[in-house]
């Protein structure tokens, strides 16, 4: 009996050794060596402070940011310490108050913006603090964030396109937007304003009666950058009797004559392109 309770004893020790100190300490130490960032909680910094944790939502409601899921977690949304869903049916009507809530909101602050709200956008995450949001869910909201923050749309795709990630090897799962990193890269970003205006070509070609041409405008930032912006300046033609122009630049010849080509945006006009429009050829 007592060589039976020493033997117990001394794998007792043994296994309390081997499985209480050396293996945490070599688990923790590869961790710490090999994959410092994810053993630390896959934590953000910005300026010396932490901002937060890429595994982990936080709640944006500035306009000026970009939305993430919706929360269900107890006490305030995206409680790491209290990881739930709603557990709401889809008929249940607090469900139902709760998407339409959230869709009220979006709409509020960005009126213009006719697209279909994303699906990820007004309903609870399974976690409640889910970190990303669809690349759809993250296009929607580009021009609010553009226009509030006096950013070009192109500038905000740009941050979009850079903290998608794609499917998991390949093939598991849909593309994500990290919307805390998005966030504050957004914060790092500088306002830059539209300069100057261009329309090519500058010297088109005689377009015929009842023939197109088409046209590009090219805004020029204070930043020295440039970009098309055809499809978001307002075009004219100084004789809609010689010449038409419609929203994408496409000029038709209506009669013989000539005309001027601008495009205007943010209060700047591009220099005049004069278009000569002559008669249909025979």
């Amino acid at each position: 009996m007592k060589r039976q309770l020493k033997i117990a004893l001394i794998f007792l020790g043994v296994f309390v050794v081997i499985l209480g100190v050396i293996y945490p300490l070599v688990v923790t130490g590869i961790s710490q060596l090999f994959f410092n960032h994810q053993a630390n909680g896959s934590m953000i910094t910005q300026n010396g402070q932490t901002a937060g944790s890429e595994l982990i939502g936080q709640t944006f409601s500035d306009p000026k940011y970009f939305w993430g899921r919706l929360s269900a977690t107890a006490v305030f949304p995206d409680n790491a310490d209290a990881s739930s869903g709603s557990n709401y049916a889809p008929s249940n009507p607090a469900l139902l108050a709760a998407v339409q809530a959230r869709i009220n909101a979006l709409q509020a602050v960005d009126p213009g913006n006719n697209q279909a709200i994303p699906v990820d956008l007004v309903t609870f995450s399974g976690s409640g603090l889910d970190p990303d949001i669809s690349v759809a869910a993250a296009d929607y909201q580009v021009t609010r964030v553009a226009r509030i923050r006096g950013l070009t749309e192109a500038q905000v795709n740009t941050l979009v396109k850079q903290y998608t990630t794609g499917r998991e090897l390949g093939f598991l799962g849909e593309p994500r937007v990290n919307v805390l990193e998005l966030n504050l890269a957004l914060d790092t970003l500088k306002v830059i304003s539209l300069s100057s205006i261009t329309v090519t070509p500058s010297a088109p070609d005689n377009l015929g009666v009842g023939s197109t041409g088409q046209f590009t405008a090219t805004g020029i930032y204070s930043s020295g950058s440039s970009a098309d912006i055809s499809m978001e300046v307002t075009w004219a033609s100084s004789d809609n009797t010689i010449a038409t122009i419609d929203s994408n630049g496409l000029a038709t010849g209506i009669a013989a004559g000539t005309t001027d080509v601008t495009a205007v945006l943010s209060g700047l006009t591009s220099p005049a392109v004069n278009l000569k429009v002559i008669p249909a050829a025979p």
